[in-house]
Order: C-alpha cells, then sequence, then structure tokens
C-alpha cells in the first residue's frame, strides 16, 4: 500500500473515531439531559402537592359601614399546612394602629375558616383599614385589606306624646244626638 494511501486511512479511521465520540458524548448529555427534565417534572410534582398558604377573607366587603359599639365580623377562609395562624390589625386614618389579634386554627385537609370580633367600643366613628394576613409552615400569606367605616348612631327617638285634640276626652262615644 502507497504511503498516502496509509495517510488518508488513517485520517479517515480518526474521523470516524472523532465522530463516534462525538456521538456518544451527544448521547451522554442527552440521558444527562433526560434525567434532569426527569427532576424538574419531579420537582414540579412536589411543588404542587406543597401547600402554599392562601387568605381569603369572606366578609366583610370593602366600603362596610358599622354602627359605633357593634363589633365588626371579619370572616376569612384558609388554606395551609396542619396549624394555620391568621392575624388582624385595625388602623385609623392617621395611620396608627387601633386593634389587633391573632388566632391559630386546626386545619382539616389543608383548609378551614376563621373569624375576628372586632371593635365594639374600642372604635370611634371614622374610616379604617382592616388588614388581615396568616403564616403557615413558617410561610406569609400576602395581606388582605379592606377598609370599613364606623358611624354614629343617633338615640333612637322617643316617639311623640299623644296631641290631645280639643273637645276630646278620649272616649270615643262623642256623636251628635
Amino acid at each position: 500500500m502507497p504511503v498516502g494511501q496509509q495517510e488518508q486511512d488513517l485520517e479517515a479511521d480518526d474521523s470516524t473515531v472523532q465522530q463516534e465520540e462525538q456521538a456518544d458524548a451527544q448521547q451522554e448529555n442527552g440521558e444527562d439531559s433526560a434525567a434532569a427534565a426527569g427532576e424538574t417534572e419531579a420537582e414540579a410534582e412536589s411543588a404542587k402537592e406543597e401547600v402554599h398558604p392562601a387568605l381569603t377573607v369572606t366578609s366583610p366587603g370593602s366600603g362596610a359601614q358599622y354602627p359605633s359599639e357593634q363589633p365588626i365580623a371579619v370572616e376569612f377562609d384558609c388554606e395551609g399546612d396542619v396549624e394555620f395562624t391568621a392575624h388582624v390589625s385595625v388602623v385609623d386614618a392617621n395611620g396608627n394602629q387601633v386593634l389587633e389579634d391573632a388566632t391559630d386554627l386546626k386545619l382539616e385537609e389543608g383548609k378551614g375558616h376563621g373569624a375576628f370580633s372586632l371593635g365594639g367600643d374600642q372604635m370611634i366613628a371614622g374610616k379604617y383599614d382592616v388588614l388581615v394576613w396568616g403564616e403557615s409552615d413558617g410561610q406569609v400569606t400576602a395581606v388582605q385589606k379592606l377598609q370599613v367605616e364606623v358611624v354614629e348612631t343617633e338615640a333612637a327617638e322617643e316617639p311623640a306624646p299623644a296631641v290631645a285634640v280639643e273637645g276630646d276626652d278620649g272616649g270615643g262615644d262623642d256623636l251628635p244626638a
């Protein structure tokens, strides 16, 4: 075999070996990508199973008005782990915190319902922001903000006394004869 032919054969063999090595590397990379994709899918499944806490105020609606000295009932639905702590804070128009409270709930199947009773004689007439949020398993929910107004109620008016009509003795049988 001529020397030139041997060199060409060696170069062809080297080229074939390089192509085979590249194909093997691509196959390994593909397997790694598939494994990584499998991990990503597993992580996504795990994320679906994790319940991030959530809280939704169901009552009152923002803008509700309440008579002074009447408590304001704030009701909410929540989702989270087995235990959930709900918080409420009432802030007046000047930004001063008037009230705050917290309640612990045991959730069934990751869901629950709770309520706060706010105010009464602690809230004078005016507009207030009610901030409600919760936490479960070390994670905190978004803050729900609603506005309520406490209004002065006028004392119930007593009925006016009956006015006596002249000539009426209250007997009712004053028919002309």
